[in-house]
């Protein structure tokens, strides 16, 4: 099995060959065959079958398998020698292991909205924003980018084609809810990259938040496909506020002091 690995952003070396998603070989081999194995994990192991597996005529119509935990991130496709004889029947499918989340998107003008999900990005299209008779297909890809600020969003077109927005009516926009981590005094920032190759992000514009399904969001209205991303800025007026906190606090506190000094002296 090759990997075919889906995004250049990610992978430099596309098309590198590698073991499918870092499983054992036994493993591989048992779901390749459908062998009954009594030690799947081991170096010995004996099999429950007798037959011709040159012609894979005893292969099991079942395979049943404990938990296993994948080691490497890709596209690998897979088909049935004997059972895909590219006619009447067909056995092929694709092991797709990655680090993101991905939602596909079919808008009408009735608008497209749908509850959070926890860690993943959302759209939502107000109704009318999508001409009568007409549909806006997207995918919206959320990378994990595990350590930083924030997710990247990628909003793209269908089986990897690119994003339109032909179907938008004017003005209209989509919201992007963008999954990031909040810092103190600060406001969330959104960039913007048109593909993924471009070396530097450009600013978008300002995003409000909100909070869902243990989730905090950068919300921005976007209009076209690319990559989102969030950073935290710092908030000038929220430094103000608390300086002009703690100034009042410390005024208040020196004329209390002040006051219950005057009352002692008069008291003496």
């Amino acid at each position: 099995p090759y990997n075919d690995p889906y995004n250049e952003f990610w992978f430099s070396e596309r098309g590198a060959v590698s073991q499918m998603a870092g499983l054992d070989e036994n493993v591989l081999g048992a779901l390749c065959t459908l062998r009954k194995t009594d030690n799947l994990y081991g170096t010995q192991f004996g099999l429950f079958d007798y037959g011709n597996m040159e012609e894979l005529d005893d292969a099991g119509t079942t395979f049943c398998i404990a938990p296993v935990k994948v080691q490497s991130t890709g596209i690998w496709h897979y088909l049935s020698t004997r059972n895909n004889n590219f006619s009447n029947r067909s056995q092929k499918g694709t092991l797709i292991v990655s680090n993101a989340y991905t939602m596909v998107v079919s808008a009408t003008a009735s608008g497209f909205s749908q509850s959070a999900i926890t860690g993943q990005a959302n759209v939502v299209l107000l109704p009318d924003f999508v001409q009568d008779g007409d549909s806006l297909d997207f995918t919206v890809t959320t990378w994990l980018n595990r350590g930083e600020t924030s997710t990247i969003v990628q909003l793209s077109g269908n089986d990897g084609a690119s994003f339109s927005s032909d179907s938008l009516t004017e003005d209209a926009w989509i919201e992007l809810w963008i999954p990031y981590t909040p810092k103190s005094l600060s406001k969330p920032k959104a960039w913007y990259k048109a593909v993924a190759d471009d070396e530097e992000w450009n600013e978008h514009s300002d995003a409000s938040i909100a909070f869902e399904a243990d989730t905090h969001y950068a919300v921005v209205q976007v209009q076209q496909g690319g990559y989102y991303t969030i950073s935290n800025e710092p908030d000038i007026l929220a430094y103000i506020a608390c300086i002009l906190g703690v100034a009042l606090f410390a005024t208040a506190f020196f004329f209390v002091v002040k006051r219950n000094c005057i009352r002692k002296k008069e008291t003496v």
